[in-house]
């Protein structure tokens, strides 16, 4: 995983630190401690309707009818969803955080300067060499 620019980064802190989001405190938390082994801003951007659409039917492979049945990911999925669903045509920019206790998925919302959605994984020691994909 490549990585991005502590200017890039320190903009993204100024920007967002007093924000309140799904595993903000945790997330800054990790910021602060440099505990993040990577971290990624990723280049492109997609319109927060196609990752709103992509976490919409996430949730509904997470409904209690399926397999992969998970209320938790129902919810923090339509949360995404719903968020990214308010501004459709806004670019929105993923960034990753990558630390030994697990990884963040953010969803930047370029233009409203909002964060959409926050993912917090756990580390899977069995699965190191998983990178976290833009949605």
């Amino acid at each position: 995983m490549r990585t991005t620019s502590t200017d890039e980064l320190g903009d993204f802190v100024a920007r967002y630190r007093n924000a309140t989001f799904p595993n903000s405190e945790a997330l800054f938390r990790g910021i602060e401690k440099d505990s993040f082994s990577k971290f990624l801003r990723y280049p492109q951007t997609q319109p927060c309707h196609e990752i709103a659409q992509v976490y919409r039917d996430r949730a509904i492979m997470a409904d209690e009818a399926s397999n992969y049945a998970n209320e938790e990911l129902i919810v923090e999925f339509s949360q995404i969803a719903d968020a990214l669903g308010e501004s459709p045509d806004e670019p929105c920019r993923l960034w990753t955080f990558r630390g030994e206790s697990g990884s963040f998925s953010v969803f930047e919302m370029e233009h409203s300067q909002r964060i959409g959605g926050c993912l917090f994984r756990e580390a899977n020691n069995d699965n190191d060499s998983h990178e976290t994909k833009p949605a």
